[in-house]
């Protein structure tokens, strides 16, 4: 078994703005019985959260645009479905957006839902724009189409929508109690473009693209 790295990108300062909310998301926000331990940068997706023993993985695909319409975001769940066809197991499949038409959501409240909270006229462009990238893309237009498969797919994914600003995403790392400082504005904001920075790094200087990885089956 074997898997190949496919759509590495560089990023705009808007987009690793938001990658970074999506990591720190993951640090300390998302509700799951898997605790990250480890934090990997472009390589399987945006990025993937893998826990302690590194057998179980948390995909993670960013859409920070905050008016896309429901074709536009059905089309950012294609490397979520590759990875969902591939040799390796992921536990969890989420697409962290920057916002969502009024128009998408059964409950407007919810900013973590699964598909059965998206409208029926919202989930059907959803699913349209899904099946046109997976047609285009040249990692999936060659894979046999199955609609039980694909439909299992949508059924797992977990939207998220942000609603923090940066400093509110470090407040909830940081456990101040702990520590004889004092964070006000601009240092949140300083750790944040830190991270940040060290993030997007990792995406601008390694050339991963076209990497394949064997996968070593169980005995």
């Amino acid at each position: 078994m074997s898997y190949t790295v496919r759509s590495t990108e560089k990023l705009r300062k808007s987009g690793a703005d938001f990658e970074t909310k999506s990591l720190l998301y993951l640090m300390n926000f998302h509700s799951s019985d898997i605790e990250p331990h480890y934090f990997i940068v472009d390589f399987f997706n945006d990025l993937t959260g893998v826990d302690r023993l590194g057998d179980k993985l948390i995909d993670v695909q960013s859409k920070a645009k905050s008016n896309a319409c429901a074709k536009e975001i059905g089309r950012e769940l294609v490397t979520l479905y590759k990875n969902y066809l591939s040799d390796f197991h992921f536990t969890e499949y989420i697409l962290f957006l920057g916002g969502v038409p009024a128009s998408f959501r059964e409950d407007d409240t919810k900013t973590e839902f699964y598909i059965e909270n998206i409208k029926k006229e919202a989930k059907e462009s959803l699913v349209s724009g899904l099946k046109e990238e997976i047609n285009k893309k040249e990692y999936t237009k060659n894979l046999p189409f199955n609609q039980t498969k694909f439909n299992e797919f949508v059924e797992k994914v977990l939207f998220v929508i942000n609603d923090k600003a940066e400093k509110e995403y470090i407040k909830g790392i940081i456990k101040t109690e702990k520590i004889n400082i004092v964070l006000d504005e601009n240092k949140l904001i300083a750790i944040f473009n830190e991270i940040r920075d060290r993030q997007a790094s990792k995406k601008n200087t390694n050339n991963i693209e076209g990497i394949t990885i064997l996968i070593q089956a169980d005995a």
